[in-house]
C-alpha cells in the first residue's frame, strides 16, 4: 500500500510503499524512531561529516592534496567537469594510504582502464539510438533462433539502429551479422578456453575487450535504448534478470525490453508464471 512519507530534514514529502523508502531517500533509526532522509538531505549529511573528519583520516593533508590535484588538472587543460576529475583523482591517490591490497589495486585500476576504453569507443556514436541483444553462445547458425536474431537486427539496423552484443558467436554473432559491420558494436569478455570476439566484429574500432564481467554488463546496458532477450544459458539468464533490476530500481532509465523467441518456441513461457 503507497503512504507519504516526509525526510526527517527537510520535511519534504513523497510516496513509497509501507516500510518502504522513496527511490534515492535512505531509512535509519534512532532512537527507536524510524527516520527517512531525501537524497539532498543524504548528500548533505556526507558533506558534514567529511568536513568534521581530521585530516589525519585522509592520510594526507586535505587541503595541500586538492592543491595538488588542482595544478595537475590545470597542467592537464581540464576545464569542463573539474569537480568530478577531482574526485576521481582523490579517490585513487587516497587509496595508496588504505594498504590496499596488490589485487584490490588491480581490480581498480583494470575496472577504471576498461570503462575508459568503453566510454571512449562508444562516444562518436552517442547520438545514435542503440538496441542490446542478449542470447546463447552456443546457438548454431542453422538454428532458427539464429535466422530470427539475424533478422530482427538487420530490421533495426535498417531503421537507423545500432545493435550492441557481447560479440562472441551464437546469438551475439546473429545480432552483428544482421546489424552489418557499420551499425554493430561489440563488447566482448576475455575468458580460458573461449575463442574471441565474432569475425563480424574483430578487429573493428566499434569492438571492446573486457576481463571483468560488471565492467561489460555496465557498458551492454548503460549504451543503449531498448534490448532484446533471446534464450540462452546462465549468462544470458544474470544479464536479463540484472537488465530487469535496474529498470525496477530505477537504477537505469526506462526503455522497452523484448523478449525473442524463434515460432513456437517456449523458452520464455516460464516467466509468465
Amino acid at each position: 500500500m503507497a503512504v507519504t512519507v516526509a525526510c526527517g530534514r527537510c520535511g519534504q514529502q513523497a510516496e513509497c510503499e509501507e516500510d518502504s523508502v522513496p527511490l534515492g531517500w535512505s531509512m535509519e533509526t534512532e532512537r527507536g524512531r524510524v527516520l527517512r532522509y531525501c537524497t539532498e538531505c543524504l548528500r548533505e549529511n556526507i558533506r558534514n561529516i567529511e568536513a568534521k573528519l581530521p585530516e589525519e583520516w585522509w592520510g594526507l593533508n586535505k587541503a595541500e592534496l586538492d592543491g595538488r590535484v588542482s595544478d595537475l588538472l590545470d597542467e592537464m587543460g581540464t576545464t569542463a567537469n573539474r569537480d568530478v576529475m577531482a574526485d576521481i583523482v582523490n579517490t585513487a591517490l587516497r587509496m595508496a594510504t588504505d594498504n590496499a591490497s596488490r589485487l584490490d589495486l588491480k581490480i581498480t585500476a583494470t575496472a577504471l582502464r576498461e570503462m575508459r576504453a568503453a566510454f571512449r569507443a562508444f562516444a562518436p556514436y552517442r547520438d545514435r539510438k542503440k538496441v542490446t541483444m542478449f542470447g546463447s553462445a552456443r546457438t548454431r547458425t542453422d538454428d532458427p533462433l539464429y535466422a530470427q536474431a539475424r533478422e530482427m537486427a538487420r530490421e533495426l539496423s535498417d531503421n537507423g539502429w545500432m545493435v550492441v552484443t557481447g560479440a562472441g558467436p551464437g546469438i551475439m554473432a546473429a545480432g552483428l551479422e544482421g546489424a552489418g559491420s557499420h551499425n554493430a558494436f561489440g563488447v566482448n569478455i576475455r575468458l580460458p578456453f573461449e575463442q574471441g570476439a565474432n569475425a563480424f566484429i574483430a578487429k573493428d574500432p566499434k569492438l571492446v575487450e573486457m576481463k571483468y564481467f560488471f565492467t561489460r554488463k555496465l557498458a551492454l546496458i548503460k549504451e543503449s535504448d531498448g534490448y532484446v532477450c533471446l534464450p540462452g544459458g546462465f549468462g544470458t539468464l544474470d544479464e536479463t534478470f540484472e537488465l530487469f533490476t535496474l529498470l525496477q530500481t530505477g537504477k537505469a532509465e526506462p526503455a522497452p525490453v523484448v523478449l525473442l523467441d524463434s515460432m513456437g518456441g517456449t523458452y520464455w513461457r516460464g516467466w509468465e508464471n
